[in-house]
């Protein structure tokens, strides 16, 4: 389990790998937890978790990916039904195209929602650049996304601290239609920094 995201709705979604090479592929220094499934279900069931996200970024046919709803997980936290794999994984057998895909943004943050993300980001130890991309799921509609490149300097804030606090910045400011996800990126995942567009660099990074 890596982080979680915040949409401007206040729904709340975690990324989570089925092993330690899937998230070494997408963030080779990316912190994390490791955890069984079903006492995954269940943390994510008490901390309010809306979605989880299996295998970003690194959907393959040896590791397949899906997004589960509340309902679902909440289904797979009891007996009701079953779960495969061991102590420290979880192995979906989905269909292809149920994790998000990124492409360029359309159109540009507002103005005030890129000055408040600049001027939130200069405290937040350990944050690099944030970046504007679009999260694009297979049978919806594309989804308005952040990536944070963290965890560089000394005492970097964890993921979590450094979302809550830009999205209490923003969320103000954003269309309660709108959706805004905020993820963690690494310098590896190289189509986050080409598709997506600058939205604040820390100086000398």
């Amino acid at each position: 389990m890596v982080g979680y995201g915040i949409k401007p709705t206040g729904e709340k979604w975690t990324a989570v790998y089925t092993d330690e090479d899937a998230l070494r592929s997408v963030a080779p220094t990316q912190p994390f937890v490791r955890i069984g499934a079903r006492a995954l279900f269940k943390m994510m069931l008490e901390l309010g978790m809306d979605e989880i996200i299996i295998n970003l970024f690194e959907e393959q046919p040896t590791r397949p990916g899906k997004v589960l709803t509340r309902a679902e997980f909440e289904m797979l936290a009891t007996d009701l039904a079953p779960v495969e794999g061991g102590d420290h994984h979880f192995e979906a057998r989905v269909g292809e195209g149920s994790v998000p895909v990124i492409e360029p943004p359309v159109d540009p943050l507002p103005d005030a929602v890129v000055g408040a993300l600049r001027s939130a980001a200069e405290p937040l130890r350990g944050l690099a650049s944030i970046h504007h991309f679009r999260l694009a799921f297979a049978g919806g509609p594309p989804h308005e996304a952040l990536g944070l490149c963290c965890g560089v300097g000394p005492s970097p804030l964890p993921i979590d601290q450094v979302v809550e606090r830009l999205m209490s910045q923003i969320q103000p400011l954003l269309d309660p239609r709108a959706s805004l996800d905020i993820i963690p990126i690494d310098t590896d995942n190289h189509e986050a920094f080409q598709k997506g567009r600058v939205v604040w660099q820390r100086s000398g990074s």
